[in-house]
């Protein structure tokens, strides 16, 4: 199986190769602004080729060469703004939910990601998805950036994610020069949720017209952004998937709705899976756009359907195939050279 539309490099031995490449409509081409050496991991792909080398009694004599192609993607948040350090405090007497977790925070860095990177979030206000029952609540100054909401937000999950301790009651206070600016609470709701997700979950208002394909999205947002996908390969865990969404919203965040995309990746703690969304045969795409299709596949596809499997992706605008993406699960390497075992780590 050949994954599309990954953000790459390419460590090959012969212009065949890249020719073998180029044919797999691997995609957007090598940016040099995509990969960060120092936060890097990679997949190889073994790429054959048939050559004609001559001639036997007539017949005509063919060799086969496989070279590896190395496919290499890096974690794109952006560094920590100057001054910029949270303080995590969990209460380990209260547990939460890991699925509760990851599905009200992608909620809620879905909404961030709509802000403007540099904007001064002036309200404060409580994440609760139905059936979740998990607030994550946000208090604000007049000094908070929503880019240090996201990042804060993106530090919490993380935090529990690597158990430093684990899935517990968390407040995160967003301190700036050692002053807090705001802060971040995770604590189980003590009566059901209402709705206060931007798609409710199990309750969705996407067409649900039975002629439209299984593997088929359409927006409820506009009826005129669709995503199709197909199953390509092994199962992941949930969690990974689920992190590496809301590792691709916290990087899409940093754009605005109508910024031009050469392409967005997220990727899972242990960079186990890796999400990407970008244009098809384009040099951009909306990085709105993007946001949404992060968001739609997590909610509709991971948790409403429980799919866990390596998937492509098409993204569709009014029946125009307008940008592709890949969800891959990564690790063991085999070198093709030697057959010496490399494990990629993030």
């Amino acid at each position: 199986m050949y994954p599309r539309a990954l953000p790459l490099t390419i460590d090959a031995h012969d212009e065949r190769v890249r020719d073998c490449y180029d044919s797999r409509l691997l995609l957007p081409r090598t940016r040099d602004h995509d990969l960060d050496s120092s936060n890097t991991v990679s997949r190889q792909f073994a790429c054959d080729s048939t050559f004609q080398v001559g001639t036997l009694n007539g017949m005509v004599m063919r060799e086969t060469y496989t070279e590896w192609v190395i496919v290499s993607i890096s974690r794109p948040l952006p560094p920590d703004p100057p001054g910029f350090k949270p303080r995590l405090f969990f209460n380990t007497d209260k547990p939460l939910s890991p699925s509760a977790v990851y599905v009200t925070a992608i909620d809620l860095m879905h909404h961030l990601a709509k802000y403007p990177w540099d904007e001064v979030l002036q309200t404060s206000w409580t994440m609760c998805d139905q059936g979740y029952d998990l607030l994550i609540s946000l208090d604000t100054t007049p000094y908070l950036q929503n880019r240090y909401m996201v990042l804060s937000l993106h530090r919490s999950v993380l935090a529990m994610v690597e158990e430093r301790p684990g899935f517990f009651s968390l407040t995160t206070l967003i301190m700036l020069d050692d002053q807090a600016i705001g802060a971040i609470e995770f604590s189980k709701a003590e009566e059901p949720c209402r709705d206060t997700s931007t798609i409710g979950i199990g309750n969705s208002t996407a067409k649900t017209d039975l002629t439209v394909p299984q593997n088929t999205i359409i927006d409820p947002e506009d009826e005129k952004f669709i995503i199709q996908w197909e199953d390509t390969g092994a199962n992941l865990p949930m969690q990974d998937i689920l992190f590496a969404v809301l590792d691709g919203l916290a990087t899409v965040a940093q754009y605005g709705q109508d910024t031009p995309c050469h392409g967005i990746h997220g990727m899972s703690v242990k960079a186990n899976a890796a999400f990407y969304f970008g244009p098809h045969y384009r040099e951009t795409l909306p990085c709105g756009l993007i946001r949404r299709a992060f968001f739609l596949v997590a909610m509709r596809i991971v948790i409403e359907k429980k799919m866990f499997r390596e998937k492509n992706f098409d993204l569709r605008f009014d029946g125009t195939l307008i940008g592709q993406g890949s969800l891959l699960k990564m690790g063991q390497l085999v070198d093709g050279r030697n057959g010496t075992g490399t494990l990629a780590t993030s």
